[in-house]
């Protein structure tokens, strides 16, 4: 998560718009696309994002939170649980 929040960072600086990094936003990617890497037999991006086509939706963030709960401080700042609906995850059995 550090490195992909550092480089969100990095590049949101560089476009000038360092204000639009959100913290949760970017944990909340990488919680989804690593649930769904972890059941995944490909390693290819192509397939991977054939079996999970919801991935490529911008709005699957609305199923777990509220837009006023991302747009809030403590998102931009930090991880925010999801208020909508939980994230699926991984369990060991």
């Amino acid at each position: 998560m550090a490195l992909v929040g550092d480089g969100i960072r990095r590049t949101a600086r560089y476009a000038g718009v360092p204000q639009k990094y959100n913290a949760t936003v970017s944990r909340a990617w990488v919680e989804l696309v690593g649930h769904h890497a972890d059941r995944s037999d490909t390693a290819d991006f192509d397939a991977f994002t054939d079996e999970h086509p919801a991935l490529l939706d911008k709005k699957l963030l609305t199923r777990f939170y509220r837009p006023s709960t991302l747009a809030s401080t403590p998102a931009r700042t930090g991880w925010v649980e999801p208020d909508l609906a939980p994230f699926p995850r991984h369990t060991d059995s």
